[in-house]
């Protein structure tokens, strides 16, 4: 499972990653370097939904799905934003 989290966010930092703001980044780089890809995901989605944030649904799909289900519904509506 590490390596699909660590898949899932070397596919979506590049499209999220240049929205946030430092104090955004700096805790996300954070819970990398201390082992914590699954919450560094969960951070790295929430920033998904900022407005100039576009990424493409296969990518999106592929973070979201290796979320535990009961984290995969708070990101429901913005997959379906995307449909």
């Amino acid at each position: 499972m590490a390596n699909d989290l660590m898949t899932a966010i070397d596919q979506l930092a590049p499209y999220v990653a240049p929205a946030m703001e430092k104090h955004h980044i700096d805790p996300y780089q954070g819970l990398l370097e201390v082992g914590e890809p699954y919450l560094a995901l969960d951070w790295l989605l929430g920033s998904a939904t900022l407005p100039e944030v576009h990424i493409p649904i296969d990518v999106l799909t592929y973070a979201i799905n290796c979320l535990d289900d009961e984290d995969k519904e708070e990101y429901e509506p913005l997959l379906k934003s995307y449909k």
